[in-house]
């Protein structure tokens, strides 16, 4: 028997959206066998030493990196809700680490205040200029360095930096705990509250090291593009593995998504008979 909560048309809006999402992994596994076929394509390898030609700022702080990224948080009070089959609900209260200002609440006879997150030191990343060889690479390259990829960087692509101040955001009420870590004077990481600012910056170790990358430029002629499957490598790397490798990655990124087309077809099915 059909329940209220699960009406025709709610499982036919179900079925819809997990058709779209079925359509969508399916054109998307199919562009990335068929890149995988073509191998490089219209791309190109560069490879040469990594320069960095004008490092970036933090506006508030005055920390310089390649690549430099501000992660701030703080411990908040959030109201989290559970929905019953009899469409009835439950809050509870729960304390999360949140990179923006939750509003405060009242549950029963009790009021939880979250006091103002510091809007000036939001998370934010900021980019400098660099090069391969000579070739000047993006800013989408250059954020790839935030997610250590690994495989091709090394586990050590972003790093906290060395030598900051220990009175750096005392303004802003924070004391260093370790290096690039900054906590709330006088609290705990356990409190509602704290605010816990974290900087990381690409790996100085990694100015001169010989890069070897896949790709194409941009419109302003600078290497990198979002559009493409990148392979950067922090070495030398012939170019029949770096094919190899380009393959391999597009290859396996459609496994993903048709794994993920299959799953969403079997849903969609699902959701037409109920």
């Amino acid at each position: 028997m059909r329940t209220k909560r699960w009406s025709r048309g709610a499982s036919l809006a179900a079925f819809a959206f997990f058709a779209f999402c079925f359509l969508v992994c399916l054109i998307i596994a199919i562009i990335c066998f068929a890149d995988s076929a073509k191998g490089l394509g219209d791309a190109q390898i560069i490879r040469g030493e990594f320069h960095v030609s004008s490092e970036a700022e933090d506006p508030v702080t005055g920390v310089s990196g390649a690549v430099v990224l501000r992660t701030t948080r703080m411990l908040q009070y959030h109201e989290k809700s559970y929905e019953h089959t009899d469409g009835s609900y439950t809050y509870e209260v729960e304390e999360i680490w949140e990179e923006k200002h939750i509003d405060s609440f009242s549950q029963g006879f009790q009021q939880y205040n979250n006091p103002d997150f510091p809007e000036e030191l939001k998370s934010e990343a900021f980019y400098g200029k660099a090069e391969i060889g000579d070739t000047p690479v993006s800013q989408w390259l250059l954020s790839c360095f935030r997610y250590e990829e690994p495989s091709y960087l090394g586990d050590n692509a972003m790093t906290a930096p060395a030598d900051l101040p220990d009175d750096l955001l005392a303004g802003y009420g924070l004391v260093q705990t370790s290096p690039g870590h900054f906590v709330t004077e006088g609290m705990t990481e356990n409190d509602v509250g704290c605010v816990v600012v974290e900087y990381s910056v690409v790996n100085p170790d990694l100015y001169g090291t010989v890069f070897t990358a896949a790709g194409s430029k941009d419109e302003n002629g600078e290497f990198g593009t979002h559009d493409d499957t990148h392979i950067l490598y922090t070495r030398d790397i012939p170019d029949d593995d770096v094919i190899s490798a380009f393959k391999s990655k597009a290859g396996g990124d459609g496994i993903f998504f048709l794994v993920v087309s299959i799953i969403a077809a079997i849903a969609a099915i699902i959701f037409w008979l109920i």
